[in-house]
Order: structure tokens, then sequence, then C-alpha cells
């Protein structure tokens, strides 16, 4: 009698056990269930996987659903061993999906939040000789304050914010040079200054940063809406400048391009040409007049400024832009797991100490910032610098497109890009570029070039008649990074590598329109009239007659000693 109530406890107390497993493996199916369709409602609106990819995906998951479903709702009479393994199973999924869930509403809020809308950060400072009496604002209060205006960078609204403050006799000049001057030699009793234009004076004034000090400082933002030459980045070839400026933190904070990267992109070849421009190439800056100035500095008057001055020098449009700095390249090659990267020579960095072997080395975001901004160590200064800037693109390049990389880390490299980053590119056409890259998994044939040119101390637009040491264009070198650019967009496909341009260093173009005597040959050429026509080797876009020759306008003396060309 006493077994027999034992054996029916024991039924009753099975019985409950079952039934509570029951209403969890009913709940559990039913929370997947629904995380299903949100899952794939979210993917079909992010837009980032193909229809191959898509439509077997969505067969395979609702298919698991309605079994576990049928099993777990419907069926009644399932051994309590069934139950309990789809309920695992069921717990697993939530968790799996929820974590997918979870990523993919990052991805979507990420996107959904990017802009074409650009905003410069401008910070300005009032400087006073450190010497003097003044300590604040209000202490220069109906003294001389100067300031540096011209026809592209207009400082008139940060002017007008000191002026709204206290009441000051204001004077423009549209030479940076002179405006450190007035202060040193007591013409002004401050200055009001751009960060950019004060880093461009400390390259000449070595000791100017300790002969003043700041009194106020502010910032300024301008909101500018760049329109992009849009096209069909799957089907048509594009390119897109990317620039890198020489500061950390904020993106949008106005400084110097130090690295001026074009990639001509054609998707139909996967094909893509790297084209390196030197920091210190002697350009005309675009709608200017007067001196040429360094490629470098377009990127204080806006990431435009640069656009357009790069379109001139080669005669090309520009779809898009990537605007990045020393923060985005350290996160960015962090966040996708590190590069690796060809070394032509073993050397050791002086950003960082990182010493680098001849050969393929894994590099880090640190290391690779390192290894990008080297330029001491070798002999080609600047030029080697460009190769091993294009070598670190090339392997992000090659990094990023492996189908690995988009669907384990694209969530991570996302985040990496939050505030370090500025493009003009729409959202949709970077999910295009990375819905056909998951599509047909291609590799790409990567050309590097860079064009070069002849080291020189000349006047600038930003310094006026002061000499700055410049790298005066070889036509020839330009003409043919042209000629690569056409063929790319023409379907052609390129030697892989990087292409030596020096065979195209011919003559240098110089600021006043004509070439300077060649010492390195002594070729002669006897040549027809017709023929000369027929040569055209001298690029337009680099020559202006009409422009003022800087040994005449001015007949300041050659500086004995010009900037280092390899200083930062």
């Amino acid at each position: 009698m006493e077994e027999r109530i034992e054996r029916r406890k024991k039924r009753e107390v099975n019985s409950k056990k079952i039934d509570v497993l029951k209403l969890i493996s009913r709940v559990f199916i039913v929370l997947l269930t629904v995380l299903i369709v949100t899952l794939f409602t979210m993917v079909i609106k992010l837009k980032v996987l193909p229809m191959k990819f898509l439509i077997p995906l969505g067969i395979v998951l609702i298919g698991l659903d309605l079994f576990g479903a049928y099993i777990l709702l419907f069926r009644k009479n399932i051994s309590k061993k069934i139950r309990l393994i789809l309920t695992v199973i069921s717990c697993i999924l939530l968790i799996v999906f929820g974590f997918i869930t979870s990523k993919i509403g990052k991805m979507m809020n990420f996107l959904g939040a990017m802009s074409t809308e650009t905003v410069n950060t401008k910070t300005y400072a009032v400087l006073v000789l450190k010497d003097s009496k003044f300590e604040k604002l209000e202490d220069i209060q109906y003294k001389m304050i100067k300031y540096y205006d011209t026809e592209l960078g207009s400082n008139k609204e940060a002017i007008e914010k000191v002026k709204n403050a206290i009441t000051v006799v204001a004077e423009e000049t549209n030479d940076i040079h002179d405006l450190a001057n007035s202060l040193i030699n007591g013409e002004a009793d401050a200055i009001l200054i751009e960060d950019s234009n004060y880093i461009i004076i400390e390259e000449k004034i070595a000791d100017f940063k300790d002969k003043v000090r700041e009194i106020y400082t502010f910032t300024l933002e301008d909101k500018i809406e760049t329109i992009a030459k849009e096209a069909k980045v799957t089907d048509e070839p594009f390119v897109i400048y990317i620039s890198g400026i020489d500061t950390y933190g904020k993106i949008s904070s106005v400084s110097r391009s130090d690295v001026n990267m074009i990639a001509v992109i054609n998707p139909k070849t996967k094909q893509v040409l790297l084209i390196n421009t030197p920091r210190d190439y002697y350009v005309k800056l675009h709608s200017t007049s007067g001196y040429r100035d360094k490629l470098t500095h377009a990127g204080i008057y806006g990431i435009d400024m640069s656009v357009k001055t790069l379109e001139d020098l080669y005669s090309t449009d520009i779809n898009y832009y990537v605007r990045v700095n020393f923060s985005s390249l350290i996160k960015i090659i962090d966040a996708i797991g590190g590069v690796d990267v060809y070394s032509k020579y073993a050397f050791t960095s002086r950003i960082g100490g990182y010493h680098f072997v001849k050969g393929t080395n894994h590099l880090t975001g640190k290391k690779a910032l390192g290894f990008a901004r080297e330029r001491y160590s070798f002999s080609e200064g600047d030029r080697m610098r460009g190769q091993n800037q294009q070598a670190v693109i090339e392997a992000m390049i090659k990094k990023v497109t492996s189908s690995t990389t988009i669907l384990t880390k694209f969530d991570k490299l996302l985040d990496s890009l939050k505030g370090s980053f500025q493009t003009n590119m729409d959202t949709s056409k970077i999910l295009d570029l990375v819905r056909m890259q998951i599509s047909d998994g291609a590799s790409w044939n990567v050309t590097s070039i860079s064009v070069d040119g002849l080291g020189s101390s000349e006047r600038t637009y930003s310094m006026g008649k002061t000499l700055l040491y410049v790298m005066i264009p070889y036509s020839g070198s330009v003409n043919k990074a042209s000629s690569m650019i056409k063929q790319v967009l023409n379907g052609e496909i390129l030697e892989k590598g990087v292409i030596d341009l020096s065979s195209y260093n011919d003559f240098p173009v110089v600021s006043k329109g004509v070439y300077p005597k060649d010492t390195t040959t002594e070729k002669k050429k006897e040549t027809t009239k017709t023929d000369d026509e027929n040569q055209n080797t001298e690029d337009p876009t680099l020559v202006d007659p009409t422009e003022p020759d800087p040994t005449t306008v001015d007949p300041t003396p050659v500086d004995p000693n010009p900037v280092d060309p390899y200083e930062d």
C-alpha cells in the first residue's frame, strides 16, 4: 500500500516537471519565432546580404522554426527527452540570434546616423608676446589686433567674435608670416590665429611658440554640405580621395592634409589604382591667384579645396572622399585584427620606436601608424613614406574585402569609424559595395604609383613671400598618372604591385611657368614645328603663363636655410 502511494507521488511530481518543461519549451519557441522574424526583417532592411544568400537563409530559418513549433506546440505525445533536447536547442538559438540581432541593430543605428554633411571645426587663439603685461582678453581693450584673411580662408567671423567681446582695432593681412612678425616686432599688440595656421608658422619660425602665449581660445564650426559626383559604384568605375590629416582626436578639426591618396576603382575589372601625391607637391590651389602652395596646405581651407586642387592636377573627376586622422587609422586597423604589410627595408620608426623587418610585418594600429609616418630612415624620404602608406592601404583593402572579415568584424569596423572619419559617400553606396563583395568574394588587383618632383625653395600662397621647401612636379610623372587613371576608368588591367614612375621624371614645372635647365642630361633633339605641336609634354594644369613671376614681383633674397623637407 505504501509502495503504491509512493509511486503515485513520483508520477505526480514527474507530471508537474513535464508541465513546467512543456511551458518553458513553448515560451522559448514563441520567443524564437518572434526573434527570427525580427532578425530576417532587419537583414532585409539592411540590404547587406545578396539575394543568393538571403533566400536560402530565410528558408532555413523559417523551416527550423516551423519544425520546432510543430513539435513543441502541436504534438502531444512526445517524450520528455525529445522535448528537453528541443528546448535546449531553442535556448541556444535564442542566444545566438539575439546576439546577431543586437549586432545588426548596432549597424543600422550607425548607418542611420551617417550624414554627408561635413562639419569643419576651427580652433582660434588670441596670442600676445610672452613678456607682455596682457593676461586676459579684456587687457587688450582698445589695442591693435591683427588677423589673417584671404580669398580662401576668411577669419572675419572669428574676429567679429572677439570684437563682440571687447573693443579693438582690427587689421587684416594676407600673409601668415607677416602676421607672426607683426606681433614679434611690436607692430600689433595681439594676433588672432587659427590652429592650422599656427602650425604653418611653427614650420618657419622655430622658436615662435616660445615667444608667445595664449590669452583667449574658442572654436567655431562650419556646416558644409558637400555634393558628391554620384556613380553606380558596383557597375561603373569611380574615384575616391583619401585624405589623412595630421592630428589626433576630433576628425572635424581643420588641419593640413599630410596623406593625399587617390584610389581609382573599377568594380567590373576589380582593378584599384592608388596614386600618392607628396604633401609638399607645389600645386596651384583651385580658383586662386598668386603663388602656388604645398598640397598639404590645401587641407586648411577645407576638404573641397583638396579635392578640387587634385582634380585640376590630374584632369579627372573625384566622386567621393574619405577623411581620416591618426586616431582613425589606429582604431580601424585594430578593429579588423591588424594587417600584414610588406616593408622594402628593415628600420626602426621614430614615432613609437617600432622595429620593422624587411619583408612581411603584422601591424597593429599603432605600429601601422609608426610605419606609415616614417621617412627619416630612408634616403628617399617622403617618397618612401608615400609607398609605405600605399602598402598599408593595400593591406587594409585586402583584409576588409575578405568574406571572413566582412561577416565577423563588420560591426567592429563600424564601431571604429564612429567619429573617426568623414565621407560624402552615401550609406547606400557603402552597403552596395559590401553586398557586392560578399556576393562574389573576388580578390582585387591593386597597383600603386607615386608622382615625383624636384625639391626646391619657393614662395607659397599661404606664406606669401616667405620661402618654404616644396616639391616642384615633374610634368611627365603627373601626365603618366593621369594616363593610368584613364586606363582604369576604361577597363584596362594594370600591372600588380608598385610601378616606378622615375623614368617619367623629365622636367619640373616651376611657378612662373618655364622649365629650368636640365642638368641631368645633355640630350638634344632636332624637331620640326609639327613634332613640337604633337609632343604636348607640358601639362596645362601645372603651367600658368599669366601667373606673376616671383623672382620679379618681390626681390626677396633666397633663403639660405630653407625648411627641412623631412620636417613633420
